[in-house]
């Protein structure tokens, strides 16, 4: 197998750009690395009896590692106390895409910024194109 290269560094700045990309990354290291990452019922087990129970405690491994070497130091600091990838992806996403109250409240204000949408005075056509594509990958 080839190299993967680095996994894609978070910094807590456009968390939507890093989360897209990781996903791509982790799912380029194998189907189950990813597929850890989204196993809301996977608990770390300190006895692997199974071949499947050691295939997700490595793929979680991995996984793990992945995220932690694209985490800053600060947003390490807030998943380092976390021991599956599943619960680390759900602290990030809580911490920088917030609750589903406030993603509710967010999409409400993005919507309605869709409807108001028009073209400004003296504004070109690319110009108000790229302001609308903007509004509309937001909602």
């Amino acid at each position: 197998m080839g190299s993967l290269g680095k996994p894609p560094h978070f910094d807590g700045k456009d968390y939507d750009f890093w989360k897209t990309w990781m996903r791509v990354f982790l799912q380029s290291m194998g189907s189950g690395i990813w597929e850890i990452c989204e196993d809301a019922d996977y608990v770390l087990q300190v006895i692997r009896v199974t071949q499947r129970d050691m295939d997700r405690h490595g793929a979680n491994s991995k996984a793990m590692n992945a995220l932690f070497c694209a985490l800053s130091r600060e947003e390490y600091d807030r998943v380092c106390d976390l021991d599956t990838t599943h619960a680390m992806w759900v602290r990030l996403q809580d911490y920088h895409e917030g609750t589903t109250q406030v993603k509710t409240r967010l999409f409400e204000t993005y919507r309605r910024e869709y409807e108001n949408f028009s073209q400004l005075p003296g504004e070109s056509i690319d110009s108000m194109f790229s302001r609308f594509q903007a509004i509309v990958n937001k909602v």
